[in-house]
């Protein structure tokens, strides 16, 4: 089953970009958090805000401290992305069908939702 999700998220890198307002269809976006983390509480918010204004947006929140099969997923992530080792292991961190995102604050939501 993970095959199959990573295969449609990067089937999307290769049809060029990508923009959440034409989005048609539905669009994963994987985000890593912690139950902890306040910039993690804030995107939560800003994702779901999202949701609403692009039904086709599914998100898929993984906790990272206290779930060790997310961290390997996450690390596959790291991998298909070619995140480098320094900005790894922070939080939240956002995967979308052609970037990925560290932190959050009203930029990254902005860069989020344009990409």
């Amino acid at each position: 089953m993970k095959k199959l999700i990573l295969f449609f998220l990067f089937s999307g890198l290769m049809f060029g970009s990508f923009n959440f307002a034409l989005a048609q269809e539905s669009v994963d976006v994987y985000f890593f958090s912690s139950k902890t983390c306040p910039h993690c509480a804030k995107e939560r918010v800003f994702l779901e805000e999202l949701k609403q204004k692009y039904p086709g947006v599914m998100v898929k929140e993984y906790e990272v401290v206290y779930e060790s099969e997310n961290r390997k997923l996450l690390k596959e992530f790291y991998n298909r992305y070619k995140v480098p080792e320094s900005e790894q292991g922070l939080v939240p961190v956002t995967f979308t069908p052609l970037n990925y995102f560290i932190g959050f604050n009203e930029q990254t939501g902005q860069d989020i939702e344009s990409c």
